[in-house]
């Protein structure tokens, strides 16, 4: 979410909560996908060659 400062102490913000919903579920997505890599990394370095 973008905050913008007009005068000292006054801020208007942009954005609602349906984008910061989805800012959050494709962070959430993200790490999923960073943690089932790694883990399948990790599965693939202990197979004998």
């Amino acid at each position: 979410m973008l905050t913008l400062t007009r005068k000292p102490g006054e801020s208007i913000k942009i954005g609602d909560h349906s984008t910061n919903f989805l800012n959050i579920i494709t962070i959430t997505l993200l790490y999923i996908n960073l943690s089932i890599i790694s883990f399948v990394k990790k599965q693939n370095v202990r197979k004998p060659v």
